[in-house]
């Protein structure tokens, strides 16, 4: 990682194993040709309640289909996040599950 900089696929690839690791259940979007647009990196299920995820590494910003998308989710009750770094995204976590035991350095190995 250059300068400090997290690659947006490296972030994906810790919020995925960590929700692995976690028994958190999610939907990975990886978009396509036959996908819906604008929908969250990360679509999950906590405690009853719909959370949408979606990882942008500092200084991108979300695209205008994809702020539609997550303005839906709330409208319809659930909570969308835009996550900039793994930290961000353990303080979210932290919301809706007890996540005190988890030792973050472990996210870390590629």
């Amino acid at each position: 990682m250059r300068c400090g900089r997290v690659k947006e696929s490296e972030l994906i690839r810790r919020i995925k194993r960590w929700c692995d690791d976690n028994g958190v259940y999610y939907i990975r979007n990886v978009g396509g040709l036959f996908c819906r647009r604008g929908i969250p990196d990360f679509v999950m299920c906590l405690n009853g309640i719909f959370v949408g995820i979606e990882c942008k590494v500092k200084g991108r910003r979300l695209t205008k289909i994809q702020s539609i998308e997550m303005s839906r989710i709330v409208e319809s009750g659930g909570k969308a996040y835009v996550v900039n770094d793994f930290e961000q995204f353990l303080r979210i976590m932290e919301k809706f599950i007890d996540i005190d035991e988890v030792e973050e350095e472990e996210y870390d190995k590629v």
